[in-house]
């Protein structure tokens, strides 16, 4: 989580990825997640949004990625 503050703190976490992360910890907690269903269960952001924040929060080290057939799961960390 220090990872998290620090990087809100630094202004390089935007207003709707802090509201995507807030959701899967409260929505999935260590539960494993895809894309699509992130899209389908926020409800407020394209699916373009949803793979960046994917994307960034996991080169963070706050989202570990799984490949599972042609799916990657995330869960946090």
């Amino acid at each position: 989580m220090q990872l998290y503050k620090d990087a809100l703190e630094a202004g390089t976490v935007t207003e709707k990825e802090r509201q995507l992360w807030e959701y899967v910890l409260s929505a999935y907690g260590t539960e494993e997640f895809t894309t699509k269903r992130l899209e389908k269960d926020f409800g407020n952001a394209a699916y373009a949004t949803i793979r960046a924040f994917v994307m960034k929060f996991a080169s963070m080290g706050l989202l570990k990625a799984r490949k599972a057939g042609n799916k990657v799961l995330y869960r946090t960390i």
